[in-house]
């Protein structure tokens, strides 16, 4: 996407996506408004009123009868409908071409998206949320097309209006100024509905991430909800909360836009009774001269009230481009290398590692993990210890970089990571971490692996769960055991340098629990590979190389293996 919504308005991101077709879509918009100005003076030429100087030259005399049917200026009849017809096509493209654009444009700007997802840390990404990424990806993006379609049909109105104004200042100008002056009180009259409908949708739009939020947890917290239903009670009350003050908000600024047009209307009925029962005196009109003013002035309610009724989508549009703004500028985007060779990493190392969750207010409590220094080395199996709450998992998104320390340093041989090369560091670490996602097919396999895939299913006992064709997965339908287990098998199939695993075993039979501890991990090992694993399971502390208890954050100890053989 050569366009960054950072620093780009609505109409820049249209241009800049698709230039040539914005302005053929601009032009053919704009004709098709002179062609609408140009009916007026067809019209009232053809009525035989006296303000042929709308017209000059212009003659439409004579009739045509046939069949019974008798059309008076069969001349000014077909040009009239033709260029109706025109219009209709003009528009028509106009309108077409504008919605490609729009098309294309939201399929970019959520690639865009897509993008600065897959190259954000992961730090960022859970301080924006799961909700609020949804949210822009969804209702944002779908807002936005829709304000985006309106550009040239608010443009063809204007068009109208501007060449409807000069006809009518061609007219009277007495009379044009005080429509003028008419015009800019009720477009100040407007402004508070239009003030406060956008504030209340903005508002409302504010309510989206946390009801995303909640239906996430209505899905992926059925469990819990349905083995306590005063839970799950209180749960849907606090959802049906939050989305009726949700409908408050849009429903207010829904109202508020829509007395809005309704008063807009109005004035431009007040103006029109004001222009025939006031100004004609004022000005001392003749019948035909005010009979064409107010015409012209009823053939200007249809774009009057049309941009009112486009600023109803332009205004929520340009609230999803503000909340897709702020949303991707808690993104930082990760350097990538070009150079996508892996790192043979021999010895992983924390020194003096520290790292403390970002908090909102200062009074908060910021839990810290470290100092934590420890080496991990090829062919070495590592334990890391310790109760709920004690730093195991974070220390684990350390030590496999995702997280980069507050202070102290990882360093992977010798080599200092940093945000210049962790992301090359990381490409030979594979992680199975409690909240793992599996991915329906394999992507990533290493040279040789795949042959080895049918020996590895039925050494994990899925070869009559599930099965591989063309690298997809038959299902995903698993228990969490053998999800954890198809998660391993992805993990022996990509043949990385170093492995951690964040309790694996903890939703394991006793069978693969064993299997895990005395066959797996002693083939890793065997297989020169660095072994990270958090676990509880004390019972085989024994098997480990090192043995690293963390306490509330901090390290407590380090036991080497002959330690804990004796």
């Amino acid at each position: 996407m050569k366009h960054n919504i950072l620093n780009t308005g609505l109409y820049g991101l249209l241009v800049k996506n698709a230039p040539n077709k914005v302005f053929i879509s601009i032009v053919l918009s704009s004709v098709a408004g002179l062609l609408q100005v140009m009916l007026i003076p067809l019209l009232v030429s053809s009525f035989n009123l006296q303000a042929s100087h709308l017209a000059p030259g212009i003659e439409f005399g004579g009739a045509w009868e046939q069949w019974g049917l008798r059309i008076d200026s069969p001349r000014f009849a077909v040009c009239f409908f033709a260029a109706c017809l025109l219009i209709l096509v003009l528009r028509g493209t106009s309108g077409r071409l504008m919605n490609e654009v729009v098309t294309k444009l939201s399929l970019d700007l959520k690639r865009f998206i897509y993008n600065k997802v897959a190259t954000a840390p992961v730090q960022d990404l859970e301080k924006v949320g799961f909700s609020t990424l949804m949210a822009s990806l969804t209702s944002d993006i779908d807002k936005l097309s829709t304000g985006a379609r309106m550009i040239p049909i608010i443009l063809n109105y204007l068009i109208v209006i501007g060449g409807v104004v000069a006809m009518l200042g061609y007219l009277n100008p007495g009379v044009t100024l005080f429509i003028l002056v008419s015009a800019v009180i009720g477009v100040a009259c407007y402004q508070p509905f239009s003030y406060f409908g956008g504030e209340a949708l903005g508002r409302a739009r504010q309510c989206v991430n946390q009801v995303i939020e909640f239906n996430r947890g209505l899905i992926y917290g059925s469990k819990e909800l349905k083995l306590n239903r005063r839970k799950r009670d209180a749960y849907m009350a606090e959802l049906y909360q939050v989305e009726d003050q949700q409908r408050r908000l849009q429903l207010k600024g829904g109202t508020l836009f829509l007395v809005g047009s309704q008063f807009a209307g109005l004035m431009n009925m007040l103006v029109i009774g004001l222009v025939a029962f006031v100004m004609s005196n004022f000005y001392a009109l003749s019948p035909d001269a005010l009979i064409a003013i107010v015409m012209i002035l009823l053939y200007l309610s249809e774009p009057m009230m049309g941009i009112v009724e486009c600023l109803s989508s332009l205004i929520p549009a340009r609230i999803s481009v503000m909340a897709v703004r702020k949303c991707l500028k808690q993104l930082r985007a990760e350097i990538e290398q070009a150079d996508d060779t892996r790192v043979a990493i021999h010895k992983l190392q924390a020194y003096q590692l520290e790292y403390a969750y970002d908090v909102k207010d200062k009074g908060d409590f910021q839990f810290k993990v470290g100092p934590v220094s420890a080496t991990f080395r090829r062919g070495q199996v590592s334990f890391i210890t310790g109760g709920n709450g004690s730093g195991k998992s974070t220390l684990s998104k350390v030590l496999s970089l995702h997280y980069l320390p507050s202070d102290g340093c990882v360093l992977i041989n010798d080599e200092r990571v940093t945000d210049d090369n962790r992301s090359k560091m990381r490409q030979n670490i594979s992680a199975i971490f409690t909240d793992f996602h599996l991915f329906p097919r394999l992507y990533d396999v290493a040279e040789g692996a795949a042959a080895k895939i049918p020996d590895y299913m039925q050494e994990l006992k899925l070869e009559q769960r599930v099965s591989l064709d063309g690298g997809k997965f038959s299902t995903l339908g698993l228990s969490d055991g053998q999800r954890k287990r198809v998660a391993l098998l992805v993990s022996y199939l990509e043949d990385r340098d170093v492995y951690v695993f964040d309790e694996w075993a903890a939703d394991q039979d006793p069978q693969f629990k064993e299997f895990f501890y005395t066959t797996i991990l002693f083939r890793l090992r065997e297989l020169g590979k660095i072994v990270i694993v958090i676990t509880h399971d004390d019972r085989y502390f024994h098997l480990a190389d090192q043995l690293i208890k963390m306490e509330n954050g901090a390290l407590k100890a380090i036991e080497m293996r002959e330690a804990l053989a004796a």
